[in-house]
């Protein structure tokens, strides 16, 4: 005001002289002199600090705008349905004074109500983005066949979640605990095929859900709200936009480790294997190509399946379309022997603690020991067309068409037959196996099912039957891991699922379309061949 009342005195005295503007503006000018204005008094001019429309807090609009998100970042959740809040009830056995005085302590129970809630709260996407190349032609440009590596507005997956800013789950050190164990939530992964939640559809009716395609969401299954003062909490999460890849070369199938913990990746399209650094994601050789402008490598027709000798650290291929092993040596980098096989169609490939590989040969209904020194063969006889093969102990676990068969390599004789569920009266051959030392328990998936069968190892006894997804390919677990997460990869489902070695779903992360192989690491995380393109994929559950 005082600034102002010098400018109105400077534009009197002005006037007088024919130049009231003049005198407005050196009264105003020495008003300022004579009377500063506290800076921080002018709010609209200055801001210091936050203020409440800066904070990221849990909101529930209409038409909220979806977040894309590129690599690694925390959202805030938007609340766009919940259900009516219930009471519940939960008996809690204690041990408490019996009747009489000085009796003994007898158990009993209490009764515990409180609320709980379902609710479902809105992340993010991930940007959509198609890649393809244009080729001059006399009819213009045209569009070449290119790798798509994402043509669905999905995230890969989410590490972390917070309740009112506390971390109430963190993949990288819950993996031997469910999420729903800790948390019963479940995600959501926003791709074009999402369907209705069935916990939302119990409460609207069937029908009358959409899929809330495009949106990637956490859906809370009756949460308990004592501890958020029966109120919902404000959820935020870190969403993993997408997957770290290593890219190869066309045709990504069999994925092994070698003893120096480089990865082996088989590319069959390119007849090429690719040696890579899977800790900097980067190629550091490729295997068998002459001529480095050539589009095809030099080994025979089809390398499919891979392994490492844990005893030599020579690398074994198999060639499925001519019959025969490429054996290389890590050390050249070099193919070091190429072994001609004496049936059709080998498929898989594994190797014992002895170095010894084992080969399936499921169209000759056989499994080929090959001796590591002189590559001569032993067949054996095994029906129903033998796929997947696992050395566990002094057994071969052979997966066929509808059963496992257990081949004891001491008698070369199967000892026992396991059924495979699949949940259909077809037959689909058992092409994944794996064991974990800390359960003692043995997977199979069936990729023309949606099931994983678990034994126990030692009894050959059924433990659990797992829906895992539709068409799980490939199993994978690390021994070096101490949580021995169980990884599958479900073709076509094109998800890449973590379950802890008794069974319970940890984790889903969202792949580009077919994944094939996967290989799990001891560092919790894992690799995840891309059948289609030239991309291994690495989950992080680090």
């Amino acid at each position: 005001m005082a600034q102002l009342a010098c400018g109105v005195v400077g534009a009197a005295v002005g006037s007088a002289f024919g130049q009231p503007g003049l005198g407005f503006a050196i009264g105003s000018m020495v008003g300022a002199l004579l009377f500063p204005q506290d800076d921080m008094r002018q709010a609209d001019a200055y801001q210091v600090g936050p203020r409440l429309t800066d904070l990221k807090v849990q909101s529930s609009a209409w038409g909220q705008m979806i977040p894309l998100c590129f690599g690694v970042v925390r959202v805030t959740g938007n609340l766009f349905w919940a259900s009516a809040f219930r009471i519940g009830r939960e008996e809690i056995p204690y041990t408490g004074p019996g009747a009489g005085k000085g009796g003994p302590d007898v158990p009993a129970t209490v009764t515990r109500e409180f609320v709980y809630a379902s609710f479902a709260v809105g992340l993010a996407a991930a940007p959509t983005h198609l890649e393809q190349t244009f080729a001059a032609t006399d009819k213009g440009d045209e569009i070449e066949d290119a790798p798509i590596y994402r043509d669905r507005p999905e995230i890969a997956g989410v590490r972390r979640i917070w309740l009112n800013g506390d971390l109430a789950y963190d993949v990288r050190t819950n993996r031997d605990k469910p999420v729903g164990a800790k948390l019963p939530v479940e995600l959501f992964l926003g791709g074009y095929g999402q369907m209705p939640a069935e916990i939302i559809e119990a409460e609207e009716g069937v029908d009358q859900v959409p899929g809330y395609r495009g949106l990637a969401y956490l859906l809370f299954d009756k949460l308990d709200l004592t501890a958020y003062g029966n109120h919902l909490p404000n959820v935020s999460a870190e969403v993993i936009a997408s997957l770290d890849r290593i890219e190869a070369e066309e045709g990504v199938e069999g994925l092994a480790l070698g003893l120096d913990g480089d990865l082996w990746i088989c590319c069959h399209t390119r007849r090429v294997v690719v040696r890579a650094d899977p800790s900097g994601l980067r190629v550091k050789a490729t295997i068998a190509r002459t001529d480095p402008n050539a589009y095809l490598g030099d080994l025979p027709a089809h390398p499919w399946r891979i392994a490492v000798s844990p005893v030599t650290g020579l690398v074994w291929v198999v060639c499925l379309a001519d019959r025969a092993l490429a054996v290389i040596d890590p050390v050249t980098n070099a193919v070091a022997a190429t072994i001609a096989l004496a049936e059709n169609y080998p498929h898989e490939i594994t190797i014992g603690a002895d170095g010894v590989p084992w080969v399936s040969f499921p169209l000759q209904n056989k499994v080929c020991r090959v001796d590591p020194g002189t590559h001569v063969q032993t067949y054996t006889d095994v029906t129903g067309a033998p796929h997947g093969l696992l050395r566990v102990g002094n057994e071969l676990w052979v997966g066929c068409n509808a059963d496992v068969k257990v081949l004891s390599l001491a008698t070369m004789t199967v000892t026992h037959t396991l059924r495979v569920r699949t949940g259909s009266p077809d037959a689909f051959f058992t092409g994944g196996l794996a064991w974990s030392a800390k359960s003692n328990f043995v997977w199979a998936v069936s990729p023309g099912s949606d099931l994983a069968n678990i034994w126990d190892a030692a009894s050959k006894k059924p433990i659990a039957t797992k829906h895992v997804g539709t068409g799980p390919l490939a199993i994978s677990i690390n021994q070096g891991d101490p949580w021995q997460p169980v990884w599958i990869s479900t073709h076509y489902g094109n998800r890449l699922t973590a379950y802890t070695a008794g069974g319970d779903k940890l984790i889903a992360f969202g792949t580009i379309s077919f994944p094939g192989p996967v290989l799990a690491l001891a560092d919790g995380r894992c690799l995840v061949a891309n059948t289609k393109y030239d991309l291994v994929q690495v989950a992080e559950g680090r």
